[in-house]
């Protein structure tokens, strides 16, 4: 049995983002509002052009383990896979075996208005043999993007220039004592983002948010989900010095094409 691509219906962690793609504004703190807007007109994500089988153990097919991974996967501007980071797996045993297959994938290049650009986005791979379970695992996810409507070099997230960001949150599982998230960055500097209402979970939540000269400096930014004050999942946000070093954080899930 090999790893294939995932098909369109994705893991929860990851729907989210389609149903938020590229919002050019806030809605409602708190509500998961799912109205109608602009998509990123600027933006074309990169496409997976190809798949590539990765065998599984023996031992899984008898078991009949697999399920979709989601990582974290950085595509540069030729298409060539940079870094792939596991998000969320139904079977942890299963990452090894999506990164094998994402670092030997092929990609079109990301555009931002007709101009080649490296992309950061979660990438669904489904890997082993599916099968029912008695009950999925549950995950609470983050992702954060630059929302419509900001200035060219906002958009390729260059320093100095990105003053909103857009959250997107997956809440699987309660949080009594509430949620925040909190940018971080490589300095151990920290700044909160959004301080979400929560509801009864599971639920979408997302919010645009102003963060002040905060990326300012370049460098890899953490955006973290926080509950109780510890870290529960969390997604990069790269700034770049110029156009050749960008690395953007795309506003949709990779989906198989």
């Amino acid at each position: 049995m090999t790893a294939r691509a995932s098909v369109p219906s994705l893991a929860a962690a990851a729907a989210i983002l389609v149903s938020v793609a590229c919002a050019s504004g806030p809605g409602p703190a708190g509500t998961g509002s799912s109205a109608s807007r602009p998509p990123c007109a600027d933006f074309v994500p990169p496409r997976r052009t190809g798949i590539v089988p990765v065998p599984v153990p023996d031992s899984f097919l008898a078991a009949r383990v697999g399920g979709e991974v989601v990582d974290e996967t950085v595509i540069g501007s030729d298409g060539a896979v940079r870094t792939v980071r596991s998000v969320r797996a139904r079977f942890p045993e299963l990452a090894p075996y999506a990164q094998a297959a994402l670092q030997k994938s092929r990609f079109s290049p990301a555009t931002i208005q007709g101009n080649p650009v490296a992309v950061r986005a979660l990438v669904p791979t489904f890997v082993g043999v599916s099968h029912a379970v008695r009950r999925e695992p549950t995950y609470d996810t983050v992702w954060a993007f630059v929302p419509g409507g900001e200035s060219r070099e906002a958009q390729w997230q260059l320093r100095g220039s990105v003053s909103r960001l857009t959250i997107a949150l997956r809440i699987e599982n309660p949080m009594p004592a509430g949620a925040e998230v909190v940018a971080k960055s490589a300095s151990g500097a920290e700044r909160s983002l959004w301080k979400p209402a929560l509801g009864t979970p599971p639920e979408d939540l997302r919010e645009t948010v102003k963060t002040g000269d905060f990326f300012s400096a370049p460098g890899d930014y953490r955006i973290e989900l926080r509950a109780g004050g510890k870290t529960v999942n969390f997604a990069t946000l790269t700034i770049a010095e110029s156009f050749e070093t960008a690395v953007v954080n795309a506003c949709e899930v990779l989906k198989e094409q």
